[in-house]
This record gives C-alpha cells, structure tokens and sequence, in this order.
C-alpha cells in the first residue's frame, strides 16, 4: 500500500528538511501489541515518535518535538500512497445525515480544512489517518492556510496524503511540541465467511416469541399530496374474505408507526363484549387515546360493503351510505402533522380481504352514491379504481385515475371486484412459530430495539420475565438476542442522576421528550450522551457483562455508541480554549476505540461468536468498527431520499452514487461486514444498489412481507455457495460480463466448484429497460449452449450464443443463473 516510507518534512528559515536518520528502538512486544519508540534529530530540533501497533494494524503515534532555538515555519506528515489504491476519498466530519464527505478523488488532487479523520483507498481497501484534536495544529495568517490542513496530491505513480501540521507559522522556540494520531490500514480483518449465511433481524419486540409466524400483504400510499389532514372524507369498498365472527384485519391506517396515527379495524371481538364490527382508533405519543369508536356489524365473509370517514370539526364514520358514529375533533389526527413523513396504508394482517374503488377528497362528504362507482371532481384529491399495476413504475405500483399511486406488495392480487376489479390484499399463516420462521429464512439474530428496559440507556430491565421468555425461545431455534444501547439515556433511569453531569455536561439539554415504547412506563426525556466518559465505560460494560450472566444474551446493538461525536466536557477531561478564547471540543476517536475494545473482551470471553452490531448511518470509524462483527449503514436516507425527491423521482443511484455506496454502504473496503438500511427506499429500489454490491438490506421484523423476501433471495444466495464462490463486481475491469444499455450493471459470484454463475442484473435508470447482458465465455470457462434460468420466478429464459435478453423494471433487478 506504501509507495514509500511515512517521513516527516519541515521548513526552517526559508528551507526544506527532512527528519532522515532515525533511531528505533523495542520497548515492547506481545501478541496484542507492539512498542516501538523512535528518535531523529535535525540540527538540534529533536523528534521523538512513540509508535504503538496493535493487533489489527493500527498504528498509535505520539509525537514530541523539541524546537530548542529554532523558528520551524512549516511542519508536515506525508504519507506516499501507490497510486492504484487510492480511487476514494472519506472524510469525518461532517456526519449525520451527510453522505458527501465520499466521492472519487478528482484528478488535479484535493485539499480541506482540519477534520478529524480521512480514509484513502478503493473498493477492496486502503488507509486512515486521524485525530481527536485541532489543537496542536499551528496555522499562519497566509490566505488559504486554513483550507489546507489536508491535502491529497496525485503524482505519477503514487499519491501523497499530507497533513499540515504547521503552516507559514512559528513553533514558539524552547516549547515542546506533542500531538497524537493514528493510522490504520483496511480491511481491518479477514472477511466473514458466512455473511451470505448470516441476516440479523431489526427491532424485534417481547411477545413475538409466541405468534404464529403470518404475512399480510399492504397497499401503501404517501399521504403527502394525496391527503388533506385539516378537513376530508376517505372512501372505499372492501369485502372481508374471512369469517367476521373468527377473525380480525386492520383495514387501514394513517402513521402507523409514528407517535400519532389513526386505525380502523376489523374485530371478531370488540371491547366490552360488543361482538364483531368495527374499531376506530386515534393515538397520541403511543399512550393517549383521544378518539375510540366501535360499531357492531352483523356481516357475512365475501360480502361487499361501502365504508367511509369524514374528518374537520368532527369525525364521523359511515357504512353502507349511513351515519353510524361522530364524535367531535378537530382535523383527522387532532394535531398539526406533518404528511410528508406519513403514509396510508391499507392491510398488512394475517387476514385476507378485498379493497375497491378508493376515493380520498379534501372535503368533507354526507352523501355517498353507492350503486356506481365513485367520479372525480374537484375536491378529489386521490381517486383510485385498483384495476391494475403501473408498469413504468419502480415494482409494483397502482395507477389512479387523480392522485399518486400506491405500492403494492407481492401477495396482493387484482381480482373482480365490486366494480370491474379490486385489489385483494392476502394474509398468509405459516402454522409455525415466528422463531422456527425466522430459522428457515435464514435469521441468525435479533435485536430487541431500547424498549427492551424501562429507562432508555440503562442496563437492567423490570421485564425480566419477557426477556428470559424472549431469550430463552430465540436460543432453542439458534437465534442470538441483541440488547440495544444508544447515543441517549432517560431520566428515568437510576443511573441518570449520578451520572448526567459525567455524560452531558454542566447544563444537560434534553434531545427530546417521548415516551419509551415500553409496558406502562410514563414518558421521560432523551438526553444525548458522551460516551467517551470513563464512568459511563465503566458502567455500561459492567452492565453487559450483567445482562450476558443473567439473561443469556448473545451481544449488543449499538446505535452510535461506538461513534465519537464531539466533545467538550471538562467532567471529563475533554475540549481545549483556542487563542481567542472559545471552548472547543475533541472527537474522543480514541476513548471509543477503548470502549468498543473492552466489549469486545467482555462478550467474546464468555460468548465467542457472540454478535457486536453497529449502526453506523453516515459515519465509518474503521478504528471502532474494528471490533464490531457488522455495521449498518443508511438510515439517513430516510431524510434524504424524500428531500431528493421533492420535484420529482430519482432513482436510487442519483441520490446515492455508486462509488458512495462502494465504500460508504459497504463492507469489504473496511473487512466488516454491512448490513444496508434501505431508509425511504422501496425494497426493489434498495436491492438494486445493494445486491449490486454484494450487501444484504436488514430485515425488519415487523414487516413480515419484507422479512420473507429478503430471507428468499438470501436462501438464492445459500444454496449457490456464494460465501465459498468468487465475487466477481460491476467495476471490475476487464470485465467478463458486460450489459447495454449502460444504466444496467451486472455483478456476479462464480462456483469454484462448478463454474456456476450467479448474477445480480440492475437497472439504475427510472425507465423500464430491456437489457442485453453479454458473457466473455473464453475467461469464464462456460461452453456453448449457456442455460440462463431467473433464480427467483424459477423460469428459463432464452439465450442467443453468448448473449441474452432480459426486462428489468425502473430501479429494479433481476436475479440470474448461468451454466
């Protein structure tokens, strides 16, 4: 990777130097670390660099220089790079939600300010410098200097990463001068062997160890545009395609899963012994319940009736053309919401039943035309037939008459309907338990999300029956159990008041102020935390290692707890004053370091293929990612795919780009595995980048319908031996296979036992293409005639010599065997 050895180079009166004659001598050496310390001398400025290198390549440096009588003007760090590793550039900060701290390194170089951490490198690898302090940094009053802290300059054959130290400035003389950083060449270690083998599930929940396992199709829309929540009237026809009296369906919601939403259910069994009908629910901050209304129906399985529900200073509830419920409220939700981070959503139970003619106004209606189906006019804001699918669209979209269309998922079919077809949202029961499902998919671990405790940060639980229960189910069908700890801790934790001022500061700020989705437990405040604070270590490791001896759990799910934000706690020990006065803070990389160093020792120890998942979204320390066995990136893009496409659709690979995904997104460049968090992606749309570059989305457990999709096509993954195949990606040149138009990619994995070939065939474009994809048959040992078979469909499709045609909707893939 080194093109040359690192060398120190200074200005001195007007001259260049160099620290050439170095001194080297072992202090110490085991297996875990090696100590090296180091001398040169230039004139009589004295250089002494203590070199610490552990066990996974990371180089540890601390640096005293000595000017004596000297004006040193300028000092630099150069690293020489070979030229053919460095393609990228990744620089920290800034973080969340940012993705563009990534991009290619343009061809005339690069430079910046001071940050506190910048890796160089390619797809397969490279190496990071970094610190957690600007401190030492001694700047000049030259226009510019403050912009060139780091540069990255091109030459022939190398590339040169160099840190300005000290520009057009003086080190005072007879005053030392010290500054620690680090290196760190990646992959930090070998790549996992059974990362096709291996899907962690996201945000399991208590009780999901006793259900059945079940799938439910859903038609989702965007309630932005489609929905007006001050004053409006939703309409539809359904037909319940189960015994009414034996069954229930959510059969729709607006905001499910945000603090304040709306239901209207079908139940078998409604409160109070009323019998079967229907139950309208509003809820604020998951604990209040502002509006219940329920109405006792006498329905039949199969029958078409007509439901609708008008909202503005009251909201009522219609069937069948009649007033059977109102209670006053104001607007649909009875709070200012915002739509754009809204969606209505149609199924998603167990049950199967049957939906027509959706009609969504910005009025409110009273009267209700039942023996036609229902026009547009000028209050119509979404008018949907559900006659049929878009087939431009990105998967499977509806294709309304007014308004835009919704997402349908794969178990929903179009049907006759009520008036020429429907749309008939299928619920699927496995007749096995959610764990024994999750086994067959592939699901080696789950996290159960901060909810897991009654105090958000803390490490006990007053649900110590449940999380045994939890535990002890997961362990009998081989699932590991993860214990969430994030960037917060309540102030309903014990812990918080003895520890706040340690771990936020003189004066603590509240995040934010919810309720911890957690049984019975009363709200409480969020309060952002520093890790790096030596009582919270202390804390938090000792109650890990609590939880693994008490509970039997297998690892921990950190949400940025292995990150290292900034800092300026003087409890502590952390932030500096600069010249004029200002409090400033460090990235505490190294504290971090230690914290994750130390959950390594204490879960490995007792559970050896124990699990440390990291959620990273938008920042890769390969320092702390170090000691994590996955990380998962792209929960940012929840904010930025809607802010991308506010005029317009983008498909995914113009949001993200793909050389942003390849290092940002992905493992191998880091030699830790990435499990990808699709954000405001559609799944098709996510798998399109993701595959692409050999990564698995997380499955999220509460979608069960998404759940059974990525465990099928990582089953397609398992059964070719992908993890034994060589992997063969879209940016390799010369490539063996190739793809026109030039929005389609083609990535692969090659059996070493048989030649085998499986392909990932994306089309990055937001047009529905038919794509050639030809073979380089000589290089890749195949022989005429080729088999070509969609691992998915399970169909064959037809192949000319060495060559094949195939369609591929808008951000969309196709899944390809070739033999």
């Amino acid at each position: 990777m080194l093109a040359a050895p690192v060398r120190w180079r200074g200005e001195l009166y007007g001259k260049e130097f160099e620290f050439q004659r170095w001194q080297t001598k072992c202090l110490n050496a085991k297996e875990t670390e090696v100590v090296l310390v180091g001398e040169s001398r230039f004139e009589d400025i004295d250089l002494q660099v203590r070199t610490t290198i552990e066990f996974d390549g990371l180089m540890r440096f601390d640096v005293r220089l000595n000017p004596n009588t000297h004006y040193i003007t300028k000092l630099a760090l150069e690293i020489p790079l070979r030229r053919e590793w460095v393609k990228f550039v990744y620089h920290w900060p800034p973080g969340w939600p940012h993705i563009d701290g990534t991009f290619p390194l343009p061809k005339d170089g690069w430079q910046s300010p001071f940050y506190h951490y910048v890796w160089l490198g390619n797809e397969s690898g490279g190496i990071c410098w970094f610190t957690e302090s600007e401190q030492p940094f001694v700047k000049g009053r030259v226009t510019g200097d403050e912009g060139r802290v780091i540069q990255v300059v091109p030459k022939k054959d190398t590339v040169v990463l160099r840190i300005n130290f000290v520009q057009n400035a003086t080190l005072p003389t007879f005053r030392e001068w010290t500054v620690t950083f680090g290196l760190l060449p990646t992959p930090v270690k070998p790549w996992r062997k059974d990362y096709h083998r291996y899907l962690v599930g996201i945000d399991a929940g208590y009780g999901m160890e006793k259900e059945e396992f079940w799938v439910g199709s859903v038609l989702s829309y965007s309630a932005l545009g489609n929905l007006n929540a001050s004053q409006g009237t939703l309409e539809f026809w359904v037909q319940l395609g189960f015994e009414p009296t034996k069954d229930s369906a959510m059969l729709f919601a607006v905001g499910l899963y945000s603090p304040n939403y709306i239901t209207l259910h079908w139940l078998h069994q409604l409160r109070w012994n009323q019998g079967a009908g229907l139950s309208l629910r509003v809820e604020w901050d998951r604990r209040e319940e502002p509006i219940y209304i329920q109405v006792p129906l006498n329905w039949k399985k199969d029958e078409w009736h007509h439901i609708a529900l008008t909202w503005g200073k009251a909201i009522a509830l219609y069937v069948d053309g009649n007033l059977v419920a109102q209670k006053p409220f104001e607007g649909l939700l009875g709070r200012k919401v915002d739509l754009q981070s809204l969606s209505l959503s149609f199924g998603g139970s167990s049950s199967t039943f049957a939906i027509d003619e959706l009609r969504i106004s910005r009025e409110v209606r009273a009267s209700f035309n039942l023996s036609e189906p229902p026009d547009a006019d000028e209050s119509t804001l979404l008018l949907d037939r559900l006659e049929r699918e878009d087939e431009i669209m990105v998967s499977r979209w509806t294709k309304p008459e007014v308004g835009t269309g919704g997402i349908v998922s794969d178990l929903a079919e179009f049907v006759a309907g009520r008036f020429g077809k429907c749309l008939r949202l299928t619920g699927k029961r496995y007749g096995i338990s959610t764990f024994e499902r999750f086994k067959q998919l592939g699901i080696k671990a789950v996290n159960l999300p901060e909810w897991w405790t009654q105090a958000q940060g803390t490490t006990e639980t007053v649900h110590e029956e449940r999380l045994k229960s939890f535990v002890s189910e997961a362990h009998k069908q081989g699932i590991k159990v993860l214990l969430y700890f994030g960037f917060e801790m309540g102030d309903a934790a014990s812990e918080w008041k003895w520890l706040k001022y340690e771990l936020a500061g003189r004066e603590p700020q509240a995040r934010v102020h919810l309720p911890i989705r957690s049984f019975g437990v009363q709200p409480q405040s969020y309060f952002g935390i520093d890790h790096g604070a030596q009582p919270y270590q202390d804390y938090l490791i000792e109650g890990i290692a609590h939880l693994i001896a008490k509970y039997d759990i297998d690892g921990v799910y950190l949400d940025g707890t292995h990150l290292a934000g900034g800092c300026a706690n003087e409890y502590h020990g952390h932030g500096w004053f600069d010249e004029k006065g200002k409090e400033r803070g460090i990235s505490f990389i190294w504290s971090s370091r230690r914290l994750m160093k130390r959950m390594y020792q204490v879960i490995k120890s007792v559970k050896p293929d124990g699990i440390i998942y990291a959620h990273t979204s938008s920042v890769v320390l390969a320092p702390t990612i170090s000691f994590a066995d996955f990380f998962y990136n792209g929960e940012q893009l929840m904010e930025l795919v809607p802010a991308a496409r506010q005029q317009g659709y983008k498909p995914p690979a113009e949001i993200v780009p793909l050389t942003t995904f390849a290092v940002l997104f992905n493992g191998r460049p880091w030699g830790v595995p990435c499990h990808f968090h699709p954000g405001s992606l559609e799944l098709n749309e996510a798998l399109s980048i993701s595959l692409l570059h050999d990564v698995f989305p997380a499955p999220y457990t509460p979608a069960r319908e998404l759940v059974e999709q990525i465990g099928k096509i990582r089953s397609v993954y398992e059964e070719f031996g992908a993890d034994e195949a060589e992997w063969h990606p879209y940016f390799e040149k010369p490539a063996l296979i190739t793809a026109q138009p030039e929005c389609v990619k083609v990535s692969f994995h090659r059996s070493r036992k048989d030649g085998k070939l499986l392909l990932v065939i994306s089309n990055l474009s937001a047009k529905s293409v038919k794509a050639k994809v030809s073979l380089d048959l000589n290089r890749l040992k195949l022989s005429l005639p080729i088999k070509v078979f969609d691992a998915l469909k399970k169909v064959q499709l037809q192949a000319t010599d060495a060559s094949f045609l195939i369609d591929i909707r808008p951000a969309s893939f196709r899944l390809v065997l070739v033999w």
